[in-house]
Parts: structure tokens; sequence; C-alpha cells
């Protein structure tokens, strides 16, 4: 499953690879010396300058096989991700056909993408076009191991770079695996490669010249050392970091839809997920029907053994996660929110989490201020729409948004005109789409995953004029 690693290389050390659901180890698969991956570079730095002569479409006919593949693993790797990162196993699955289905969305758009754009001058001819950087470095999260490798490299290797990840510690096993299957596709053993070496290594990747960009996604302090080591090298980066997103519940909205869609949205990959909905935001006049709905939501996820075919809500992926989330709870319960749903780590083996709900957390709360990485919703009670608005804005955070409510175009205006947010729903869960341009503002990071815009982020766009 994971390649063994040269005497030369174990001296970084090993990873260690947990099922949180029984908290026993899996494997302790070997990292690799900052030497190894500086080498590795060199290989696919070599191996992207011949694949940046390919047009377009040789790329998109070479890469098109990638989900096939993929498909074929999806058992396999399914597994894998559950057993590491306590996913319940059917969104396991779905993040892999996720992850085919906008390899094919690339394949089909690539060319249309990076099509020049002609501007008249007073020149003969005169138009920009797209061309590749060199080796990005991914340095990629555990909540989603195979949906960020396919969002961040299949844009990058199809505008003609090379992409080289490094993924988090506790997911290596998903990583190498996600790297026999690139090595199963003709041309891919260099262009798209695993670096199994320690976070310690990172800026020293990025400091190096074999790497021309960087694309991170995690937290918001990891991002903003990552955003000053590319800095300092002055090579591009994106950032998709932490959010703490508002769903607004408006005086006319559909209760029951609300309530249902925003448990979905606060509790998908146990509640570990950047764009998750975190903070609830209700109107006095509907509250105290909509909290009941809300709750009885929420507790319809139950936490159990992921691997079950019917599990909604799994552990927590490591232990210090887990600390970390409940003391975030009991502080927030102590500044004076109201616990109305769970709150207590269980008993019994694994890093399972209940759903929670706190009620009116202070601003200055972590409830309120900070990030909660887990099964736990936040839910505040606003006197007006201002309120709300106001309520909504009050964080450093800028991923998502949503309003629910019967008058679309009301709620269209507000979430356009209003929320400070990258991306904003009316009636509906955020999630990212291969389709649409993915990001945010302020503590959530800067620049464009996926879209049109994902492909062109990490080209040179070059402008010709011709006399």
């Amino acid at each position: 499953m994971t390649a063994k690693a040269s005497d030369a290389e174990l001296s970084a050390g090993v990873f260690t690879s947990v099922d949180p659901a029984l908290g026993k180890i899996i494997d302790n698969p070997p990292a690799k010396s900052i030497e190894a991956g500086i080498e590795q570079l060199k290989r696919s730095a070599v191996a992207q300058r011949q694949w940046a002569r390919l047009s377009v479409g040789e790329r998109c006919t070479r890469i098109r096989p990638l989900a096939d593949k993929l498909r074929e693993q999806a058992s396999l790797l399914g597994m894998l991700i559950t057993r590491e990162m306590g996913k319940p196993i059917q969104q396991s699955l779905d993040e892999i056909e996720k992850s085919a289905r906008t390899i094919e969305f690339y394949t089909e758009n690539a060319k249309q993408f990076l099509q020049p754009n002609a501007i008249p001058t007073e020149a003969p001819s005169s138009y920009c076009c797209y061309k590749p950087l060199g080796v990005i470095l991914g340095v990629l999260p555990w909540n989603f191991p195979v949906w960020q490798t396919i969002r961040a490299c299949i844009p990058a290797l199809l505008a003609g770079n090379a992409f080289a990840y490094k993924h988090a510690p506790n997911v290596q096993l998903c990583a190498a695996t996600m790297g026999d299957v690139f090595a199963g596709i003709e041309d891919f053993q260099q262009l798209c490669v695993h670096l199994p070496v320690q976070n310690e290594a990172v800026p020293e990747l990025i400091k190096s010249p074999l790497i021309a960009g960087v694309t991170f996604t995690g937290s918001s302090n990891v991002g903003s050392k990552i955003a000053a080591w590319a800095g300092a090298s002055i090579k591009p980066c994106v950032l998709e970091l932490g959010g703490s997103d508002p769903y607004i519940v408006l005086e006319d909205a559909d209760l029951d839809l609300a309530a249902s869609t925003m448990a979905r949205a606060r509790l998908h990959n146990n509640g570990q997920s950047c764009i998750g909905a975190k903070r609830m935001i209700v109107l006095e006049s509907v509250a105290e029907a909509f909290t009941g709905r809300f709750r009885d939501a929420l507790a319809a996820y139950r936490p159990e053994n992921p691997s079950k075919p019917n599990c909604k809500l799994g552990p927590i992926a490591r232990s210090d996660l887990r600390d970390s989330l409940h003391r975030q709870v009991v502080k927030s319960i102590e500044m004076g929110a109201q616990c109305l749903l769970g709150g207590e780590i269980p008993q019994g083996d694994g890093f399972f989490y209940p759903a929670t709900l706190l009620l009116n957390p202070s601003a200055d709360s972590p409830a309120a201020s900070e990030e909660l990485f887990g099964p736990v919703a936040s839910l505040f009670i606003a006197g007006s729409e201002a309120e709300a608005i106001a309520i909504a804005n009050a964080s450093d955070y800028g991923l998502g948004a949503a309003i629910f409510s019967k008058d679309r175009d009301r709620a269209e205006r507000l979430i356009r005109d209003e929320i400070q947010a990258g991306f904003g729903s009316v009636n509906g869960q955020v999630k990212s789409d291969p389709r649409l341009p993915f990001g945010g503002i302020g503590k959530s990071g800067f620049g464009r995953e996926l879209g049109a815009e994902g492909i062109r982020a990490f080209t040179n766009l070059k402008t010709i004029v011709v006399n």
C-alpha cells in the first residue's frame, strides 16, 4: 500500500496513522527527508517542461482516464478515508465520485478556460494567453484527502504545471494510495507526486527554486505562515483557510427546510469542514419555533462507527482535536452560552463527540469568535434583519454564508450586497462545486479554486503584441 523508503529517507522519522473510531494505530508509514523531497522535485521539474509543450487538448486526453481509475479504486480509497480520519463511509465514497466528476468537468472545459483572449489595439494582433509556471506545491489537509488533492492538482496539471503534494501527517495512507493511482496513469509518475515529508520541511520546499507556486488548505494560523514564506520568495499562493459561516433564518423562512439543511451543513464530515455552517442566526419572531426544529434535527445525528453504511456522524479525526473542541465548548458555556444538546465527551473507545447546540454565546466566547471544527452549532437570536446581518459580519472569517427566506429577491440582495463572504447561498447549503469559483476573504484566505478562475490561478497571464 505504501512504498518503503530508503535508509537515507528514514532519518526523517515516521508518521502515525490512527483509526479515530477505535483510537488504535493502523500503521506507521515512513517519512522522507527534505533532501529526498528536493530530489523528487528535480525530477518533476524535468517532466513539467515536457508536459508544458503539449497542447491543452493533449493534456486533457491523458488526464481523462484518471476519473475511471479513481472509480476503480473507490472501495479501497473510501475505506482508507474512513479508517484514517473517521468520515462516514458513504460520504467517503461520495468524495471520490465528486473527485471523478471534477476531472471530467475540467477535461471537458480546459480548452475553453485557457483560450487566448484577443484584445483590439493599434497593432495587427494583440492578445493574452495563459502559460504554466512550473511545479506547484500543494500543502493539503486531512479532512478531504482525495477531493482536496484532485481539486488542486487537476487544474494545475491541465494548465501545464506539475504538482507535488504534501498531505497532513494523519492521512498518509490515503496520500500514498493516491500516489499509486496517479502513477498508474501514463506520464504521471513524475507529474503529480506525493511528498511524504514532515511539516517542518514545508518552509524549505516553498523556498526551493524548484517550486513556482503554492496552494494551501488548512487553518488560518498556518495559512499566514504559508503566505509569509511564499511572499518572501515572491511566489503566488492560493489560501483556502478556516471559516465561521453564518446561516440566517428570516421571519418568512421555511423553518423545516432551514433546520434540516443547517443540521446537515453543520454535521457533514463530522462537523470538520471549513465551509460547514457554524453560526446559526434566527430572527426573534420565529426563534422558538426554529430552535425546537433545529435541536431535533441535530439530535437525529448519533455518533457511531463510520464504517457502518448508514452512519451520519462519525468521530473527530484526532484525540487532540476533540480535546481542543471540548475546551472551546466548556469555555463558551462558562461565558454564558446555554447548552441545549450534547456538550459532553462520551465514554468508550475512539474520539467521538456528540452533536452539540449552544444558544446565544457571548460575542467574545470561542463559539462566537473562533472556528469550532467539529459537530457543534452556535445559535444566535437577532431582533431584526439589521442585527442578524451585523452578527453574521462580526467575524474575521469570510468563507461562506447562507440566508433562508421565501422572498428570494430579498435574500439574494442581502447575501450579495450585505454579507461579507466569498460564497453565498439562498435557501440551500454552501458547498463547493467544480463549476463555481471557491474561496474566501479575511482570515478565510485569498485566491480562488475551481471554475475558470481555478485553472488560471497558477498561470502566467502573458500579453503578446505583434506589430
